[in-house]
């Protein structure tokens, strides 16, 4: 006999932490489609880029406060196996291009035009 539990929904903490795991397996799937990418672990483009998933997943209208450095190291943990010394020169790194401005948050107008081209064109 199969269980059905979908209709019981989260709430609160446990909501936070579901959509937290649902955003790190997504940029997770999305890094693991690129070839080799355990050889990726100190590249500064893949930085960038969980960077910009991250801050462009995140919305500041949200009322909890999702630490996204930490969410990075998240991802990171998931992908690689690390160090305390790995992780104090990725933070370095993730400081740098913030305060570079590096990561970039993509306009709204361009997000619309992107799943209106993918709705029209993937059928």
């Amino acid at each position: 006999m199969a269980i059905n539990l979908s209709y019981i929904q989260t709430k609160h903490s446990l909501w936070e932490a579901s959509q937290r795991s649902a955003l790190c397996a997504a940029i997770c799937d999305r890094v693991k489609e690129v070839d080799n990418y355990e050889k990726l672990k100190f590249d500064n483009e893949l930085l960038i880029f969980l960077c910009s998933c991250v801050e462009n997943s995140v919305d500041k209208k949200d009322k909890t406060k999702i630490d996204k450095k930490a969410l990075v190291f998240e991802v990171l943990d998931k992908l690689f196996e690390m160090s305390s010394d790995d992780k104090t020169i990725l933070s370095a790194s993730i400081e740098f291009l913030h305060s570079n401005k590096l990561i970039k948050k993509v306009g709204t107008l361009k997000k619309y035009s992107r799943l209106a081209s993918d709705f029209f064109f993937k059928r």
